[in-house]
């Protein structure tokens, strides 16, 4: 997944109540950023969230890590719980762990990267970036740019099976002909491969 935001919304849904946007405000990279509340500060007591429309399919790879640059600005409680934009990972969509919290201020656009550690069989995900407003006044929010998640393909002995696309079926003595071959890592996820 390589996003900048440049395509707005189309790969994220959010939060109906508080949306997160698309935004020319502050942006890391491009014309277009993603944050919670563009153009004014975030709602007190309020939450909101974005979250990938459909899973990350990892099948046929490994070891994959989330990268993104960001701005957020939150305040900080003097007798309650500061404000946290949490950082969040799901296999089915609908359970959530945390994955990382930030509260205060980074101040300007900084490089955030992280592996995503997947439980063992997994071969989905989705992330989330949700902000939590506890009380403490409004603030800028977080504003995220050039989000992307990279990992790194099988080697072809994890393939589970392997098909050969002839060119023709039926071959004359001393013919030579081009065999396509495919490696298939479980289910849904193949590569073309050298034959």
């Amino acid at each position: 997944l390589v996003d900048g935001a440049e395509e707005g919304m189309a790969n994220w849904s959010t939060s109906p109540e508080t949306p997160w946007k698309t935004t020319r405000e502050m942006v890391y990279e491009g014309d277009f950023a993603l944050a919670d509340s563009p153009w004014e500060d975030y709602k007190n007591n309020a939450g909101s969230w974005l979250t990938l429309n459909n899973p990350l399919e990892l099948s046929g790879y490994h070891s994959p890590v989330l990268t993104f640059q960001h701005f957020y600005d939150l305040q900080t409680g003097k007798n309650k719980e500061d404000d946290y934009a949490y950082l969040e990972i799901s296999t089915d969509g609908k359970n959530w762990g945390h994955l990382y919290r930030f509260s205060g201020t980074n101040e300007d656009f900084q490089h955030f990267s992280i592996p995503l550690n997947l439980p063992a069989g997994t071969d989905k995900l989705y992330i989330r970036f949700r902000l939590q407003s506890n009380g403490n006044g409004p603030g800028k929010g977080w504003f995220i740019d050039n989000i992307i998640i990279s990992a790194i393909p099988l080697s072809l002995e994890s393939l589970e099976n392997m098909k050969l696309k002839p060119k023709k079926i039926v071959i004359e003595k001393n013919e030579s002909i081009t065999v396509q071959a495919e490696a298939v890592f479980g289910t849904g996820f193949s590569r073309e491969i050298d034959p």
